[in-house]
């Protein structure tokens, strides 16, 4: 799929070697994926990306949807999520 220059785009690489990537795909190759639902985590139509982070596990985020989802399945003791599918 062509990139519409029109629209904000990532770049991949170093000096002159940069090539364009649509921000969905950047996202599904190196951005942040919930470790609930493990779809990537996109940048709003401002840039910015939101995401919440679990006290013990640093290097564990998620879509900011599952902290407002009061019947999900957590622990009892670190109140992790249960990871869906």
């Amino acid at each position: 799929e062509q990139i519409d220059p029109s629209v904000p785009f990532a770049y991949v690489g170093e000096g002159d070697q940069k090539m364009p990537l649509h921000r969905d795909c950047y996202a599904e190759l190196y951005g942040l994926k919930c470790s609930v639902c493990t779809t990537p985590i996109t940048a709003d139509e401002n840039g910015r990306i939101s995401y919440v982070k679990h006290p013990f596990f640093d290097n564990e985020c998620m879509c900011p949807i599952h902290a407002l989802n009061a019947v999900a399945r957590r622990c009892t003791g670190c109140h992790r999520f249960e990871p869906s599918g």
